[in-house]
């Protein structure tokens, strides 16, 4: 990734040139390693991608791209209430630069909603159930109480 003819001030603009490309690098191989089921260090190699990009100011769409990602490793090792957390961030990121109505909203939102499910269908598969006697003298829906 070339900076070149991009930015006057050369020496302010070749920090930031490396941080965009090493971002970029710091992403790609966190999603790879989420894709092979190596979510813990994924998540350690976003996070550190989400810091550079804050710290070095790259803007609210790689931010947002970042936050995504980390999202998706969070939500890979189980950590569905933090991966709603960072796709958050990511929506309020592209929703104010970009708005709502893009291909990486959309993405994102997604995301968001995938993890929603999941964490409905976990609810679900908590709940009390009345054959294994977990359920006695609990009220459920309607007012009426289970009993075994």
């Amino acid at each position: 990734m070339g900076c070149e003819g991009k930015c006057p001030g050369k020496g302010t603009c070749s920090g930031k040139c490396r941080a965009l490309g090493r971002v970029g690098d710091l992403c790609r191989s966190g999603m790879a390693l989420v894709q092979v089921g190596d979510s813990g260090v994924a998540e350690r190699i976003l996070r550190f991608a989400l810091e550079m990009t804050r710290e070095h100011e790259l803007g609210p769409v790689l931010e947002a791209k970042a936050a995504n990602g980390l999202g998706l490793a969070m939500r890979a090792s189980g950590k569905l209430d933090e991966a709603l957390g960072e796709f958050t961030t990511a929506l309020h990121l592209i929703g104010g630069r970009l708005g709502v109505e893009n291909r990486l909203y959309g993405v994102i939102r997604g995301n968001y909603l995938q993890v929603l499910a999941e964490q409905e269908r976990s609810a679900v598969r908590r709940l009390p159930q009345e054959e294994d006697g977990a359920c006695r003298g609990v009220r459920v829906q309607g007012g009426a109480t289970c009993r075994n």
